[in-house]
């Protein structure tokens, strides 16, 4: 059966969709909040919606989290506090084509990561999948045109957005820490406390509140990050890695430029190239040829 975990791909999907949203009003925010700022008001929302959810199991649970402060540690570092100030800090610092270009490594990483630190098989046919499916985003991005990636230039931003897709990957090879009997909205919650300890004195230190642009749009695009791409999306997203696997779920992530690509083209009225439609449809092959049984007889690439 090609699709054997109908609920983990739901998952995935349903945060792919929202997280295609998340470039653009991150580029569009840098401009009116400075990224400490932006990061603490939104995973201050995050967990002040999702805590009233969690609360009671938090409190019968809190000796399994203390025996598991290490790893929760371990994932506020990396996908609460270091990712999303790395992306915001790109975000002001580099262009949109640069962040989706090198944000594409992600998903890489975080195979590369199960991979080394836990082992994960990654079969031949999921291999050649991921080469054509970035193949595919690179079309989409820069529509065919050569010229685009030769003259591209780079910036400390280019940086910023490399160490936070190696955090992301880190963040969600974390995940495969199935022996952990902890529930997984309390891992997100207790991890979200422990990133704004980091988060709110920095934000204090490295900025003034006072500067901030408020208005309806700057209001809403925040209440949006907070709710929706913190709160949501990373608890779909683990879930997700939780019943797929980071090789399967991190190429589900490659869906995300396209919707941004009809996002695009629906609300801002961007015209879609052909070159982008193939690219398209490529990431889609490739994503569906990696789920197919390894020309190999099921053999796995060994590093």
């Amino acid at each position: 059966m090609l699709f054997k975990h109908t609920v983990g791909y739901v998952y995935a999907f349903i945060a792919v969709f929202f997280w295609s949203f998340s470039v653009i009003i991150s580029k569009h925010l840098a401009s009116f909040i400075e990224p400490f700022q932006l990061a603490t008001i939104k995973w201050g929302i995050a967990f002040c919606v999702l805590l009233p959810f969690a609360y009671a199991s938090i409190r019968r649970h809190f000796d399994l989290i203390w025996k598991y402060k290490k790893l929760v540690l371990a994932i506020a570092l990396t996908g609460i506090v270091s990712f999303n100030l790395m992306m915001y800090h790109a975000a002001h610092e580099t262009s949109a084509i640069n962040m989706s270009l090198i944000g594409s490594l992600g998903p890489l990483f975080l195979v590369l990561f199960s991979r080394l630190l836990f082992h994960i098989k990654i079969s031949i046919t999921q291999v050649i999948g991921y080469m054509m499916t970035i193949l595919g985003i690179i079309i989409v991005i820069t529509k065919s045109d050569l010229s685009l990636l030769l003259n591209l230039s780079f910036s400390s931003g280019d940086l910023w957005m490399l160490g936070g897709a190696v955090c992301f990957g880190l963040y969600g090879s974390l995940q495969h820490l199935k022996s952990v009997r902890l529930p997984m909205l309390d891992l997100l919650v207790s991890s979200m406390f422990v990133g704004l300890l980091f988060l709110i004195p920095s934000s204090f230190i490295f900025g003034d509140y006072q500067n901030i642009q408020w208005n309806t749009e700057i209001i809403l695009f925040i209440a949006y990050l907070g709710v929706i791409i913190s709160g949501l999306t990373f608890f779909l997203w683990n879930k997700a890695l939780y019943e797929l696997g980071s090789v399967k779920a991190g190429l589900l992530y490659y869906i995300q430029p396209i919707l941004s690509l009809i996002w695009a083209s629906v609300f801002l009225h961007e015209s879609i190239s052909k070159s982008q439609m193939y690219g398209a449809i490529l990431v889609l092959f490739g994503i569906l040829f990696s789920h197919l049984k390894s020309i190999h007889k099921n053999k796995f690439l060994k590093l």
